[in-house]
């Protein structure tokens, strides 16, 4: 389940992307992401091989779904998510996840 969601991870960087002007510094570009029932996305994550706990969540505006950051506190790798009662999207994957207030920009 870890190489599909790097792949997925690489897929939505690897992508064509389209930008559409939004503002005069920023942009709307559509990005791919990687969804299905977040019952099975959820049971992944706890898996032995990736082992990410939530240790954050958030609900949108309007309240129709919800966004939670998982973490692997020994590896340091995170997945972000957005979701609701049956579906779920990852919308990042990545490691070298850190508290913002230490946060090295590369």
């Amino acid at each position: 389940m870890k190489k599909i969601l790097a792949v997925a991870f690489l897929f939505c960087f690897t992508s064509t992307i389209a930008n559409a002007q939004v503002g005069p510094q920023f942009r709307q570009i559509p990005k791919p992401v990687l969804c299905g029932p977040i019952d099975v996305i959820f049971k992944a994550l706890a898996e032995e091989d990736i082992n990410e706990k939530p240790v954050w969540a958030g609900k949108s505006d309007d309240e129709k779904s919800d966004f939670a950051i998982f973490v692997n506190p020994k590896t340091s790798a995170f997945t972000i998510l957005q979701f609701g009662k049956e579906w779920g999207c990852i919308l990042g994957v990545g490691n070298k996840s850190q508290r913002f207030d230490n946060f090295v920009k590369s």
